[in-house]
C-alpha cells in the first residue's frame, strides 16, 4: 500500500493505456487546428516568392512555391472550419509550436532541393532558418535565384520569435 491509499484508506487507481489514448483523441483535434492555422498562413506567405518567380522566370521555383501554397492554403481552408480550437491551454500551444517548427523545416527544405541542394544541405538550410540559428550551408547566398532568396530570408523574419507570437496570437 502507498502512504497516500493508507491516509484515505483507499487504493488509488492508476490510468491505463485506453485511458490515455481516450485523452489523446480528444486533445488531437486542438493541436491539428493550430498546426492548421499555421500552415494556411504560410501558404499565403509562399504566394511573395511564387509571384517573383513568376516575374524572373525562374519557372520551376514558381511551380514549387506554387504547389505548396495551393496545398496549404486550398487543403487547409476546410480543415480550420471543421476542427474547433475549444479547450485550448498552454500545452496545445506547445505541442503545436514544436511541430510546427520541424514540420515548417520539412515542407520549407523542398524549393532548396529543387533548386540543386543536397537534401541534407536543403534540410539544414530550412532548419537553421525557421529556428532563426544564422548557420546556412550556401557558400554564396548572392548566387541564388532571386526567389529562393526572398524565400529564405522570408523564412528568417518570420522564424524564431515570430512563430512564438504566432502561437500566442492564436492562443
Amino acid at each position: 500500500m502507498s502512504p497516500l491509499s493508507e491516509t484515505r484508506g483507499e487504493e488509488l487507481e492508476k490510468p491505463g493505456i485506453m485511458d490515455v489514448m481516450k485523452g489523446a483523441t480528444k486533445e488531437l483535434p486542438i493541436v491539428v487546428s493550430l498546426l492548421a492555422d499555421i500552415f494556411y498562413f504560410f501558404g499565403f506567405l509562399l504566394l511573395l516568392p511564387l509571384g517573383i518567380g513568376l516575374f524572373a522566370g525562374e519557372w520551376m521555383l514558381a511551380l514549387t512555391f506554387g504547389v505548396e501554397a495551393v496545398l496549404f492554403i486550398g487543403g487547409l481552408h476546410s480543415v480550420r472550419h471543421k476542427l474547433p480550437a475549444t479547450g485550448l491551454q498552454n500545452r496545445h500551444a506547445a505541442i503545436a509550436l514544436a511541430l510546427t517548427w520541424v514540420l515548417l523545416s520539412l515542407f520549407s527544405c523542398v524549393p532548396f532541393a529543387l533548386s540543386g541542394m543536397r537534401w541534407i544541405d536543403a534540410l539544414f538550410e530550412a532548419f537553421s532558418a525557421w529556428t532563426d540559428t544564422g548557420l546556412t550551408m550556401i557558400p554564396r547566398p548572392e548566387a541564388l535565384p532571386i526567389s529562393l532568396s526572398v524565400f529564405r530570408v522570408l523564412m528568417q523574419w518570420v522564424s524564431g520569435l515570430g512563430l512564438v507570437m504566432i502561437m500566442l496570437f492564436l492562443r
